[in-house]
């Protein structure tokens, strides 16, 4: 799965990936982002734009607003109610500089680990996104981050990893007139070689707290050392 994820580059990076999109200045860095926050995410309709979504995808059926779904399988999207009409038309890039996942125990608290490319650069996630409505007439933008099976660096740590957008690949991920059963090849995962993996502090296990340096890598204190996963 992918359940937290940062974004801790500025602005003008951000925009330079995405080959000059503007980006809304209140694109803060983020380090820690977690489900239930807002994330930014490019949609097209019919040209690419930013928009914010809630992180955790709300079906349009859905009587309430409960708990939204942070994850959606890549195998299964054109199966699934929650997904299966998102994924013909509401196809969405998250952008993204790292995610996170959970392996092992240091000082009695779970140890994260964070992915990254190797240059360190923004790379975009494959997410779908839905718009729910209340009686009242209001209405909320949520999202979900498409995950596929892992790569040889991720399944280290996980049996699952975002599906990570190729460079040629997002403009055809978001086109809205592309045919779903056309796109499935661009969620297979990526080879590992242009990945990184590391240990961060677990300061990070707590939602909702941010903190720059946790984006770098960390060693435990000696006496709190464990024995290396692999």
């Amino acid at each position: 799965m992918c359940g937290r994820f940062s974004l801790s580059a500025d602005v003008k990076e951000i925009e330079q990936i995405l080959e000059g999109l503007q980006v809304d200045e209140r694109v803060q860095p983020r380090v820690n982002i977690s489900p239930g926050q807002a994330v930014m995410a490019v949609v097209a309709d019919p040209q690419p734009r930013c928009e914010f979504f809630q992180w955790g995808l709300i079906p349009p059926w859905a009587k309430e607003p409960a708990k939204g779904i942070i994850n959606a399988r890549a195998e299964t999207l054109s199966e699934k109610a929650a997904f299966k009409q998102a994924y013909r038309r509401k196809r969405c890039a998250i952008p993204a500089d790292g995610w996170y996942e959970w392996k092992g125990v240091t000082s009695g608290k779970k140890q994260p680990w964070r992915f990254c490319r190797k240059d360190r650069n923004v790379f975009a996630m494959a997410g779908l996104w839905e718009e729910w409505h209340d009686k009242e007439g209001g209405y909320l933008l949520t999202v979900t981050i498409i995950t596929t099976r892992p790569n040889q660096l991720a399944r280290k740590i996980h049996h699952r990893m975002p599906a990570l957008l190729r460079e040629e690949d997002v403009l055809p991920w978001l086109s809205p007139v592309a045919e779903s059963r056309d796109l499935s090849h661009i969620l297979e995962p990526v080879a590992g070689d242009e990945w990184d993996l590391y240990k961060v502090n677990p300061a990070l296990n707590r939602s909702g707290v941010e903190n720059p340096e946790w984006v770098q890598e960390w060693t435990p204190p000696p006496e709190f050392k464990q024995p290396e996963l692999f």
